[in-house]
């Protein structure tokens, strides 16, 4: 049984290996096209800004306050790499008015800083195929999301602490509105099957806002998020991350970078200690590639 779910999740990881590779391969030539319907523009794969698992490249500065791990309260970091590709425009001709399918993926890994060994706490990955219909300024995703997670070996040994062989495959829907310029909200929810472990529960909902003053002429948009997901398996305990920062839009259509602050509190989520609550402070670095 442990050998399927080791099998199992290495190839889930090897599926978000091949996403990112396929994201960092595709040829210039494709975005130099108008309006392709094969590989579009990134702008057609929209993503809420304060979810702790959308798939972006950052790096983060943590301060935990309150763990969810044996280490306790104290300085840690978390490095992402992540991509978006949008692959087929099956409906419509621009991306206001569009029904999208495409692939995500990433891979997160939270390390202990005060130590000079950097303990790899854990990993988690992440691997989704979103359909997005986009009706002006609003979107709405549904499709199919897979997420596990691993125990850092460091951590493993320097505890002694058994590895959980957390795994989910997840049915899910969301929908985001813009009621006014600069200001949207959300909410949607999931399904899971395939959990590991097996008597995990299955119902999720998640919902958030966001705020921004857009710049008309470029440069540093100062913007405010919020995320909010409650989790059938948590009792419904929210998880809460409030995210305020600056957003830098000259990368690209549908590219950004955003240099922001993080309160996060609620249940953890590193897949490891899905069942511990934390409470914890960042500044950090996210790239839309």
């Amino acid at each position: 049984m442990m050998a399927a779910a080791f099998n199992y999740h290495w190839r889930a990881c090897f599926v978000v290996a091949a996403a990112m590779l396929m994201g960092l391969s595709l040829p210039v030539s494709l975005a130099a096209q108008r309006n392709p319907r094969l590989f579009p523009s990134r702008s057609y794969l929209p993503r809420v800004l304060a979810d702790p698992r959308e798939p972006v490249a950052l790096a983060k500065l943590i301060v935990v306050t309150q763990s969810a791990t044996s280490f306790g309260s104290g300085l840690e970091g978390e490095a992402a790499i992540g991509t978006s590709i949008p692959v087929y425009v099956i409906l419509g001709n621009s991306v206001r008015h569009s029904l999208v399918v495409g692939v995500e993926g990433a891979v997160f890994g939270r390390f202990r800083m005060e130590k000079a060994e950097r303990d790899l706490v854990s990993t988690d990955w992440v691997f989704s195929v979103p359909f997005v219909l986009h009706r002006g300024d609003n979107w709405y995703r549904f499709g199919y999301h897979h997420t596990s997670a691993h125990l850092g070996d460091e951590f493993a040994e320097r505890f002694n602490v058994a590895r959980v062989n957390f795994g989910r495959d997840i049915l899910s829907g969301l929908a985001h509105v813009q009621l006014l310029p600069g200001f949207a909200v959300y909410g949607g929810g999931g399904w899971a099957f395939n959990v590991d472990p097996d008597e995990t529960k299955r119902f999720s909902v998640q919902s958030g806002f966001e705020l921004e003053r857009r710049r008309s002429s470029g440069g540093l948009s100062p913007y405010g998020a919020v995320d909010v997901l409650m989790d059938q398996d948590r009792g419904w305990d929210p998880r809460l991350n409030i995210q305020v920062g600056l957003r830098m839009y000259e990368l690209g259509p549908g590219r950004d970078l955003r240099l922001a602050a993080e309160v996060f509190n609620g249940p953890s989520p590193e897949g490891e200690f899905f069942d511990k609550r934390t409470t914890f402070l960042t500044l950090g670095v996210y790239v839309t590639p």
